[in-house]
């Protein structure tokens, strides 16, 4: 079974399970510090998507970035890893979401991932490294984190 007994137990090399740590936790916090800094120019980016309603355009714009940052912290510390691994799968999916209905509405928008001056034109190599991210972080969230692996 592919989704039962065998994902829970999946045992990552622990350089591997450090290795997904770093990339994934570190990408999430570089991506929360221009928004942090600008959440009015990425309030605009969100804007940019048409698919937040403007009632809840400010607070997404301003908790968001502190999510994400929260969510790499947690697992560059090596605490709770699973919980932020869950948290960051479903905040990729979320911009898998809004990048993949941007494309499908043929937008010409950039993504805001990064920072709010020049983001990424949206396409496909966005959903490429999305989908990239998205397993690394299932990986860890199904991984049996080792006691012994922290920073």
């Amino acid at each position: 079974r592919w989704g039962g007994q065998k994902m829970r137990n999946l045992k990552l090399p622990d350089y591997i399970e450090l290795l997904l740590r770093l990339m994934i936790g570190g990408t999430f916090i570089y991506a929360s510090f221009d928004k942090i800094f600008h959440p009015d120019a990425f309030a605009l980016s969100i804007f940019h998507y048409r698919l937040v309603p403007a009632a809840l355009l400010h607070p997404f714009a301003i908790y968001l970035p502190y999510l994400e940052f929260f969510a790499g912290a947690a697992l560059l510390g090596g605490k709770y890893i699973k919980g932020a691994s869950l948290l960051v799968s479903l905040m990729i999916l979320m911009f898998i979401g809004a990048i993949s209905s941007a494309l499908f509405r043929d937008l010409d928008i950039s993504c805001g991932c990064f920072g709010t001056e020049s983001g990424h034109v949206i396409g496909l190599q966005l959903l490429f490294r999305d989908f990239v991210l998205l397993a690394g972080s299932i990986a860890l969230l199904f991984s049996k984190v080792s006691r012994r692996q922290r920073l």
